[in-house]
């Protein structure tokens, strides 16, 4: 049993935890644990079940390769974990086993039978050490991640016809279930306080969309599969008609920004993942980076700054110190070829790039790559910038 202890520290050792889109909700008394169910009519379950050709088994496989594509599309992570209860198979006892912990490595360019083929073998080997000392495990990997169990205890499927009941997942931060009864549903329940209702929703549907269409995508990319309705793009037309409305066009997003940090400084600018920023935190933050800007440039018209970043706090961060700097923005993927960024550099003839770690793969002549997280630091108390609506916001190279 030890063995099996030591398979899932290995298979488990640095995994990511998930981050999910989240929002601040409104109400602060509101429940940490909510639960949404949308129903799963008849058509849909004979569908599913002819997908699966009848077998509980592949069916939950259908499912947790169709979960995986709905948190890649709303994670854009390419490890997703999926934890469900140990597999209620005939004649086998589930006692001494586990929770059956399922790593897929998710990319754009995967093919769904791929990934479907990638589901099978994960879950055939998570069966395969299935017997451990649960207890013992997450004791163990507590210590291992510094007391960090989120990783693990993020996201769980259950399917009650093939999966053991009992409160295997009861303490994972979102549950999924397919409960197929005279009255089919797919229920999600989240213990996330900053995820609505409106959001389990969406995805409820979105897990039913993927499962159904698995089949006629199986030689699609992951990247082309809809988790949408077919009506979604007509809906939101039609709601971005409904909301249209007049804005000023004599002020700029950094104007915009700063009135709410005047009447709002306490309240949440940007989430990402489950840290949140105040108006206040924000300011503080993209005034600092504005004014390194402010002291190692000539400040001039039309200057141009470079970020390479990932989506993140510190890139929203950043966006804002270059406007309050008075300078445009040129985003540049941190994944181009490096003969694609010297280029780029090269054309802006941008002074600063800012990155997320040390850059020591490119040299320019020019040309400073900052990190964002620790080299942005300027004693003095610089004046910022105020740009103006005609002013140049960003430079975006394309493809095309």
């Amino acid at each position: 049993m030890n063995k099996q202890v030591n398979y899932w520290l290995d298979k488990l050792k640095n995994a990511e935890t998930l981050n999910l889109p989240v929002f601040p909700l409104s109400n602060s008394t509101e429940e940490a644990v909510s639960s949404v169910e949308i129903t799963v009519s008849a058509d849909e379950v004979k569908s599913i079940r002819e997908i699966g050709r009848n077998k509980d088994l592949n069916i939950l496989k259908l499912f947790l390769g169709g979960l995986s594509i709905v948190l890649w599309k709303y994670s854009l992570q390419e490890e997703i974990i999926i934890s469900t209860p140990p597999l209620k198979l005939p004649d086998e006892d589930i006692n001494g086993k586990g929770t059956l912990y399922c790593k897929l490595n998710m990319q754009k360019d995967l093919l769904v039978h791929a990934l479907l083929n990638q589901v099978h073998e994960t879950l055939n080997d998570a069966y395969l050490n299935s017997e451990y000392d649960e207890e013992q495990f997450l004791l163990n990997y507590s210590l291992q991640n510094g007391g960090n169990l989120l990783p693990i205890k993020g996201i769980g499927f259950n399917y009650q016809k093939i999966n053991a009941t009992g409160n295997w997942l009861s303490n994972h931060h979102l549950l999924f279930e397919f409960i197929e009864d005279t009255s089919s549903v797919i229920r999600v329940t989240s213990r996330i306080k900053l995820l609505p209702q409106q959001l389990l929703h969406n995805m409820a549907k979105s897990l039913l969309i993927s499962v159904l269409d698995l089949s006629k995508n199986k030689n699609e990319k992951i990247a082309a599969c809809s988790i949408l309705p077919s009506n979604s793009l007509q809906l939101w037309q039609e709601q971005f008609i409904k909301n249209n409305r007049d804005y000023p066009t004599n002020i700029t997003v950094v104007d915009l920004f700063n009135q709410n940090v005047t009447k709002n400084p306490k309240k949440t600018a940007l989430v990402y993942g489950e840290k949140l920023t105040t108006y206040a935190e924000l300011n503080e933050w993209s005034a600092q980076i504005a004014r390194y800007i402010i002291h190692h440039t000539n400040k001039k018209p039309g200057l141009l700054i470079g970020m390479m970043l990932k989506h993140s706090a510190a890139l929203v961060a950043t966006v804002l110190g270059i406007l309050r700097a008075g300078a445009a923005y040129v985003p540049i993927d941190p994944d181009y070829p490096i003969e694609r960024i010297r280029d780029i550099i090269s054309d802006t003839e941008c002074p600063i790039v800012f990155t997320e770690n040390d850059q020591e793969q490119i040299t320019i002549d020019g040309c400073k790559f900052v990190n964002i997280a620790t080299n942005v630091h300027v004693e003095n108390n610089l004046s910022l910038s105020t740009p103006k609506p005609d002013d140049i916001a960003y430079v975006i190279y394309s493809s095309g």
